[in-house]
């Protein structure tokens, strides 16, 4: 599982089912995670996208309307998804009774469906949701969406740069270079002065010491490019960097240097000083990297950097 969680909605009232779409939005939000939704109004469809092994790997939920107006009804869906997703997560939903949909999907042959009314869709599909989430997100891969996603972030300050670089003239290039230039010379001397002390202290102080030119190097470095700029469409993002700098990046540090321990038959994260990470925190944290994924997604979109 990542910070994406997707879903393929097949129901050919694209318009009617909005609603239903942002509040499950927002129930996944909430959770830490962001709903990315393909909407396909047909079985024929719905095949299209199930033949694209890429797509069907990173399917989470499916979710089925009965009537798909002309053409197969979704009883028919449920056979393709079975065979392309075997073990995925299925929502039958209609106006229709959920036990006239239970003998449906049961003529069909297919089974691990949950059916349930149009009204309870967001409830029944949020519930499906939050048992996906309990069997696959221990602890332990909690920490790995968080760093994943944050070395997401990294990657997108790293090629912002380069990109803001690149499209420079001569001498706004060597400026910024300069600039890098200073901040290599600093930590050069600082690690001098460290490699000294390192000498006669312990192993660990030997093992604090990292790469010249840092990720929050390169954020603050983005930042101060950014507010030098005029680029249409950056708005406040510069200031959410020195908020994700301030809050994200501490956690992110803490979290990479955690270890999983078991206690009572209980698996948890404990730092190095032994406090426990709860899920609740690292749910909060996902959160949080929900919205400066945006920021910095909209940034780099703003200054013309092309996703591959």
């Amino acid at each position: 599982m990542r910070l994406d969680l997707n879903v393929l909605w097949i129901d050919d009232q694209k318009d009617s089912i909005r609603s239903s779409i942002d509040r499950l939005r927002r129930e996944m939000k909430n959770r830490g995670f962001q709903l990315r939704e393909t909407l396909v109004t047909s079985v024929a469809a719905a095949k299209k996208e199930l033949a694209d092994d890429v797509f069907t790997d990173n399917i989470d939920l499916v979710l089925v309307d009965y009537d798909l107006g002309r053409g197969a009804h979704g009883d028919m869906a449920l056979r393709e998804i079975r065979t392309s997703l075997p073990y995925r997560e299925i929502v039958f939903y209609s106006a229709k009774a959920a036990g006239e949909l239970r003998e449906l999907a049961y003529k069909q042959k297919v089974e691990g469906v949950f059916c349930t009314s149009r009204t309870d869709l967001i409830g029944t599909a949020t519930g499906v949701i939050d048992t996906l989430i309990k069997k696959v997100l221990d602890v332990d891969h909690s920490r790995g969406i968080v760093m994943g996603a944050t070395s997401d972030i990294d990657h997108l300050v790293h090629d912002a740069l380069l990109h803001l670089h690149d499209g420079y003239s001569v001498a706004d290039r060597e400026r910024m270079r300069e600039g890098i230039i200073k901040v290599v010379d600093r930590k050069m001397e600082e690690l001098g002065k460290k490699a000294v002390l390192a000498k006669k202290g312990a192993l660990a102080d030997i093992f604090g010491y990292y790469d010249l030119v840092t990720a929050n190097d390169k954020l603050r470095l983005l930042k101060a490019e950014l507010k030098s700029q005029s680029f249409e469409g950056i708005g406040d993002a510069t200031k959410k960097i020195g908020q994700y700098t301030a809050s994200v990046v501490p956690k992110r540090n803490v979290l990479g240097h955690v270890r999983m321990v078991v206690v009572d038959g209980v698996r948890m994260l404990r730092d190095r000083k032994g406090k426990e990470l709860t899920g609740a925190e690292i749910q909060a944290l996902r959160k949080e990297l929900l919205d400066h994924r945006e920021n910095f997604h909209g940034i780099a979109t703003s200054i013309g950097v092309v996703f591959n």
